[in-house]
């Protein structure tokens, strides 16, 4: 999460991992995990190279703030770039499994069966609305200044 902070250090740090997020992004929005993760009480295994729903989610979070901070278009445009990859299956890659019928974002994406970790379709859920309100905002003010 960004720094709720606004002395010269902390903004420095915030843009310096905005700065990274943008240049660290893969080209399918993500940002990915380069080690195995195991959790034997969940019979799981990620090989390197697996994407989660809570990095996605902090993130966008994370960029969206540096946006609003900064006012660096490259930030907001990384933060939409994240968004695709929530909404493919887990199967195809992405990180998203249905659910009794609704949508889940998924923290730790097995092909194989959901685990369904609450936090992390959570932080995903909140960067999205955070998302969606900066698009409110631009398109306010777009409205207006076309008056």
């Amino acid at each position: 999460m960004a720094s709720t902070k606004q002395d010269e250090k902390s903004l420095k740090i915030v843009q310096k991992v905005a700065d990274w997020l943008v240049e660290h992004q893969s080209s399918d929005g993500s940002w990915v995990y380069d080690f195995r993760y195991e959790n034997p009480d969940l019979d799981l295994k990620l090989n390197p190279g697996w994407k989660s729903a809570i990095a996605q989610g902090n993130a966008i979070s994370l960029l969206v703030r540096a946006f609003n901070l900064f006012r660096d278009q490259r930030y907001l445009d990384a933060a939409y770039n994240a968004v695709p990859v929530l909404f493919v299956p887990v199967e195809s890659g992405g990180l998203q499994r249905p659910i009794d019928g609704m949508m889940f974002f998924e923290e730790y994406p097995d092909p194989n069966k959901g685990i369904y970790v609450l936090n992390g379709h959570l932080y995903t859920v909140i960067a999205l609305y955070e998302l969606a309100k900066v698009n409110d905002e631009k398109n306010k003010r777009s409205r207006i200044s076309k008056r």
